[in-house]
């Protein structure tokens, strides 16, 4: 048998038989905290099994202690499935706990930040899902999980692709858009070129006197003559 199955439930929690509800709360988490089986994962068999016998007697004891009934029947001395009280005159101390290991899910969150912290995200990832494996609800692990997963995760190929051929598409179109600019200038300036020759006069023959006809080598000139009496 061991040490702390010889304690009644007030002395398992380390209360006073007149203990308020609330005090039973608080003891309670107080004693859970400090033998919860998940801080003795990294403590020699012995040990997690002296941890987790005695963290059920300590829910036990909460169970009991927490509900007036069952409370009003332990004190009276009736059977109950736990031991009955102790009626001893002095009061005895709980047995010094056995030698706390290090705190393993700890040190696997700090890791984890760390990796974060410092970029690695995969790191990360992989610290958190071996946190929680041993303890599901540690903290904010799973919402720090998704953040790694979610920095972990590469740009989808089919993503790039597209950006790529956006870009090219893109591209293509700025030149059709300037191209067809180019033509449009060159169709305007056509166009206006022809109005400016439509609005001329038409070419008409000077008749130039005979002696200053021939003065005037190499070009075809019209002359007219002088009429007749």
């Amino acid at each position: 048998m061991e040490d702390f199955e010889k304690l009644d439930y007030y002395e398992l929690l380390g209360l006073s038989r007149d203990a308020s509800s609330g005090e039973i709360k608080r003891a309670y988490r107080r004693e859970i905290g400090r033998f919860h089986p998940d801080r003795y994962t990294a403590a020699g068999p012995a040990e997690q099994e002296y941890a987790s016998r005695r963290a059920q007697q300590i829910n036990e004891a909460y169970r009991v202690l927490s509900n007036l009934s069952l409370r009003s029947a332990y004190d009276r001395g009736h059977q109950t499935n736990a031991a009955p009280i102790s009626s001893g005159p002095t009061r005895r101390s709980a047995p010094p706990p056995p030698s706390q290991p290090r705190d393993h899910l700890a040190e696997l969150y700090d890791q984890a930040v760390a990796h974060m912290q410092a970029g690695r995200a995969i790191q990360a990832a992989a610290t958190l899902r071996e946190l929680l494996r041993l303890s599901p609800f540690y903290r904010d692990a799973a919402a720090l999980l998704d953040q790694a997963e979610a920095a972990a995760r590469p740009i989808p190929p089919a993503q790039s692709q597209f950006n790529r051929r956006h870009l090219m598409i893109g591209a293509v179109g700025g030149l059709a858009l300037l191209g067809a600019g180019a033509i449009g200038w060159m169709l305007r300036r056509d166009q206006a070129d022809t109005a400016i020759g439509s609005t001329l006069p038409p070419a008409t023959t000077i008749p130039l006197s005979p002696t200053v006809a021939p003065a005037i080598a190499g070009v075809a000139v019209t002359t007219t003559a002088p009429p007749t009496a």
